[in-house]
């Protein structure tokens, strides 16, 4: 994980991007990364230089300390993000919106960009913008897309598709930003009457199809990346933004949910990225936060039978550590210590499965209401 200037900017990478990001904040060229991942995992050298290249420029979005807001030099990027203040054009529209206690609005520079966008917010919006909303602007001008973020540029880039998903990740960070957090767990989440289910694991154990399934299966979810943590509370923090799916998903998930068909994609270096909007089951859409009842660790495995496994505290401790969850910095002793003591009063188990079905399946025999 990578966290800005700021203690509470997340970002999650997989394994591949940290040892990107750690061999470039090393001083070595995208060339060199990318012979030494070929040598390490098999992979085309051209294919290697390819994800490389594309990892950096992903990172150039990040303000992290030491880290450049821009492209390290003989890497072409296409955004950048300054950080400095700057004056966003008259908008075209503006919408209300909320997520868990944040009231934001959103400020349109278009039609184009309201079509597009405002479609993965709609189940956000709220009717009036209680207290004082935080101000996203958006907008086109000159051939090139911004972001503001409170008066603060946060990307600018001459794709749409860039500025679709940065404010996607921009709106998702304003459910915890500023907040006084345990932990942020790199986990998705679902409600289970008045309590929920946190599910961590690392990147490629599908917990964005999972979400999307359970979410087709009766369950209402709170999110599919990232749970944060409240230090006051322990209560689990709702992050409703739209799943995040991969291309390979969608045959899977076509068995779940009629609307995959009409999922719309972004380009995000070479992948698709494509985004299905939660659906709300009930009346009420989901509240802000929610106590914790239980931690299950999803762990797909191609072929493997179905199974429910419990676990120890100490073993649910080292689980969640390697999901990549994220700990505020500095480090202190009292935090750990709360941390072990939280996860220490929480039920685990490890849920193994290869069948997507199965799985829905095996949370369903464990649901309270």
């Amino acid at each position: 994980m990578v966290i800005g200037g700021q203690r509470d900017r997340l970002h999650v990478l997989n394994p591949v991007a940290r040892l990107i990001r750690e061999a470039s904040f090393a001083g070595e060229q995208a060339g060199d990364i990318a012979r030494s991942l070929s040598a390490r995992y098999g992979i085309a050298p051209k294919i290697a230089l390819r994800d490389v290249q594309g990892t950096l420029e992903e990172l150039a979005v990040i303000k992290s300390g030491g880290h450049p807001g821009s492209a390290r030099p003989g890497i072409q990027s296409n955004v950048t993000a300054t950080g400095e203040s700057a004056p966003a054009p008259k908008p075209h529209c503006e919408v209300n919106y909320r997520i868990a206690d944040q009231a934001f609005v959103v400020r349109y520079g278009s039609a184009e960009l309201f079509g597009v966008i405002h479609g993965l917010l709609a189940h956000l919006c709220a009717a009036t913008s209680c207290g004082k909303p935080k101000v996203i602007d958006v907008w086109c001008e000159d051939g090139c897309y911004y972001l503001l973020n409170e008066g603060q540029v946060r990307m600018q880039s001459p794709l749409r598709d860039t500025a679709v998903l940065v404010t996607v990740q921009e709106i998702a960070e304003l459910a915890y930003r500023g907040r006084d957090w345990l932990t942020v767990c790199h986990a998705c989440s679902v409600i289970d009457g008045t309590q929920c289910i946190v599910m961590p694991a690392p990147s490629g154990n599908g917990k964005s199809t999972l979400a999307a399934a359970l979410n087709n299966t009766g369950w209402n979810v709170m999110s599919d990346d990232v749970v944060p943590v409240d230090r006051h509370t322990h209560d689990a923090v709702s992050v409703p933004i739209p799943f995040n799916l991969k291309s390979a998903s969608l045959a899977v998930l076509s068995r779940f949910d009629s609307r995959i068909d009409r999922t719309p994609g972004f380009r995000r270096g070479d992948e698709i990225v494509h985004y299905l909007v939660p659906q709300t089951i009930g009346e009420a859409p989901p509240a802000a936060s929610y106590p914790v009842r239980l931690l299950i660790y999803p762990r797909y495995v191609p072929g493997a039978k179905t199974t429910l496994r419990r676990l120890s505290h100490v073993e649910s401790f080292q689980k969640m550590i390697r999901s990549d969850c994220m700990l505020p910095l500095p480090l202190e002793d009292d935090l750990v210590a709360e941390l072990v003591g939280w996860i220490g009063t929480l039920p685990a188990c490890e849920l193994v499965y290869s069948v997507l079905e199965d799985a829905c399946a095996e949370l369903a025999g464990i649901r309270t209401s």
